[in-house]
């Protein structure tokens, strides 16, 4: 998906739950640097459950993670307008018409997850891999002993006296 032009500017458009994928939206900001972004979604299906909200509160870290207003229209759910930093500017409660009204400017420039992606969980991910792997002991070796294993039976065993067999 490409940039919407808007004015001489651009919007990242995505629709439904295409919120719920950081890394989708990150590939709409990349092209143009768009300066807003808009969610248009319909959580008809969900009404009386906690899903609108949590649909809200999953596209209001899609802001924070490009440092963009975020303007969200919903058929039913709850429309707002999110700033940069995840505050909500203005919402329309579920099931109900209504307009919002909030200063909203289109920002430029990259953030850190804009810039770098998923790239440092691979990362961490790949780290933790290979500690787990460099602890794990090799295959036929031997745990060490504790206390009470067979290793202390040994040298109980090496300080009993001996039975002469030859006496008997």
């Amino acid at each position: 998906m490409k940039p919407v032009p808007f004015r001489g500017r651009s919007l990242a458009v995505f629709i439904c739950y295409e919120d719920l994928f950081p890394n989708h939206v990150r590939g709409l900001q990349a092209p143009g640097e768009p300066g807003l972004l808009v969610n248009l979604t319909n959580d008809a299906w969900f009404m009386g459950t906690a899903e609108p909200a949590m649909h809200l509160a999953l596209a209001k870290l899609r802001a924070v993670e490009q440092r963009r207003y975020l303007v969200r229209s919903t058929v039913t759910g709850k429309s707002a307008i999110v700033d940069p930093v995840g505050r909500l500017l203005g919402a329309v409660p579920e099931d109900q018409q209504g307009t919002l009204l909030a200063d909203v400017r289109f920002l430029q420039g990259q953030t850190l997850y804009g810039l770098a992606g998923d790239l440092p969980w691979w990362g961490f991910i790949f780290g933790a891999l290979l500690v787990a792997y460099r602890r794990r002991a090799p295959i036929g070796a031997r745990p060490v002993s504790s206390a009470g294993d067979d290793g202390d039976r040994e040298s109980e065993d090496q300080n009993r006296p001996k039975h002469n067999e030859s006496t008997e």
